[in-house]
């Protein structure tokens, strides 16, 4: 009975450090419940297998089982599962070698009776701290390399003092335990501070894990919040020079009548001047009537010219005073989200195309944003999440996020699908206009 423990207790152990290596350094594909289920499905395959007790087929399913999990539940590819699942064999196995050889010459009379329940415990725990150790020190060096976090990077060298003690506290219980004279109960006192040991290392690193995403998260939030501020502050200037454009328009006659002042009294160098100090002024620049909401129509134009720039075809079909009640903020967020992420996915496709509608349901409260673009593939992955292009995919999926906290004032839902037949992408948004 004590070996069956022992042995659950090493999968359950080997499991989580499996499972925070990856969620490391990995995007997941895959809901957590999922994740959790596909995870002690094949380590409780692994758990059966060890009582054959036959090395090699151990080293190959252990192989075998990481490579599916590794892959079915994060977005990486075959040579890169391959790749870390030996990694991980190889490490896990060094980990046990290394063990097994120390014990053996600093405690010969204990690694003799290693097939007592106390002792292969220990050993079991020695060299599952060891093996976590490894496999946090890797996963470390890995996302800090992509990330190009130096803060966390040095946040995590202050927390492997807790694996390295914990290896030294149970190396001394081993060397305790040469004596002969210790009770039952002590065994067992024993067996129980050394279980404490490694929960204590694996909660450490869980929560630590944990809370470095959060704070990336958090990080990243505040990025986008400046950014949407920034974005705010451009498009009310831009707002401006839209007001200055409709003034010059207005007191265009005032101009002619000025021209024609100077042309009676033939001041030909004055006429020339005066006519190109009107050009150069950006307020003559044309723009499309594309919305009767001016920031709304001034962000559309934007996007029109980006498109024109990536020869992308430009539609927006955007109905009359239909986003009154969305404050500009929220304009700018849903908007340059929105169409950011369309012109992403669809400026490397010939004749791609972005479609902008906006129109009131018949005899309901409720305007509709409909966004279609162009997309070479399908975007979405099985927890419907969506797949970024962006070299730095710790900093995606937080305009989805700003989006989603825009339309939550407006008890909105957001949809999107891909429709595989077009190679289209949509995006559909609800917003409930308030009574007035």
């Amino acid at each position: 009975m004590g070996t069956i423990c022992c042995y659950f207790l090493i999968f359950v152990a080997e499991a989580w450090i499996l499972r925070q290596y990856t969620a490391t350094i990995f995007k997941r594909r895959q809901t957590i419940s999922i994740d959790i289920c596909v995870l002690l499905f094949l380590y409780s395959i692994l758990f059966a297998c060890s009582f054959l007790e036959i090395f090699w087929l151990n080293t190959m399913m252990f192989f075998v089982c990481n490579s599916i999990y590794i892959h079915y539940i994060y977005d990486i590819s075959y040579s890169q599962t391959i790749f870390h699942a030996v990694l991980i064999t190889v490490i896990m196995c060094m980990c046990e070698l290394l063990v097994s050889g120390f014990i053996s010459r600093i405690t010969p009379n204990f690694y003799a009776n290693a097939t007592t329940t106390r002792n292969l415990f220990l050993l079991a725990i020695f060299s599952k701290l060891l093996y976590s150790l490894f496999l946090y020190l890797l996963a470390r060096i890995i996302a800090d390399t992509e990330t190009k976090n130096t803060v966390y990077q040095k946040s995590s060298i202050f927390l492997l003092c807790v694996p390295v003690s914990s290896i030294i506290v149970t190396l001394t219980i081993i060397k305790m335990c040469e004596e002969e004279s210790i009770s039952k109960t002590m065994n067992y006192m024993i067996i129980l501070c050394a279980f404490l040991q490694l929960c204590t290392n694996l909660l450490v690193f869980g929560i630590h894990q944990y809370n470095q995403g959060k704070a990336m998260e958090y990080t990243n939030l505040q990025l986008m919040l400046q950014k949407e501020t920034s974005s705010s502050e451009y498009y009310r200037q831009m707002l401006k020079v839209n007001e200055n454009h409709n003034i010059l328009i207005h007191d265009i006659t005032k101009h002619l009548n000025a021209i024609a002042i100077l042309n009676e009294k033939n001041e030909r160098e004055k006429i020339k001047a005066y006519i190109n100090q009107l050009f150069a002024s950006s307020d003559l620049k044309k723009r499309n009537r594309l919305s009767d909401n001016p920031l709304l129509n001034i962000i559309l134009n934007q996007y029109q010219a980006i498109c024109e720039e990536k020869h992308i075809t430009f539609l927006a079909d955007i109905r009359s005073e239909v986003l009154k009640f969305v404050t500009d903020n929220d304009l700018i967020t849903i908007f340059c989200n929105l169409l950011d992420n369309a012109v992403e996915a669809s400026w490397t496709i010939p004749n791609a195309i972005i479609e902008c509608s906006v129109f009131r349901r018949e005899n309901t409260a409720f305007t509709v944003i409909m966004i279609v673009n162009s997309c070479r593939c399908n975007p979405i992955k099985g927890n419907h999440e969506l797949v970024t292009k962006k070299e730095n995919k710790y900093v995606h999926g937080f305009g989805m996020k700003s989006i989603e906290r825009a339309i939550k004032e407006y008890d909105g839902e957001m949809t999107y699908y891909y429709d595989d037949n077009k190679y289209d992408f949509h995006t559909v948004i609800t917003l409930k206009c308030p009574l007035d």
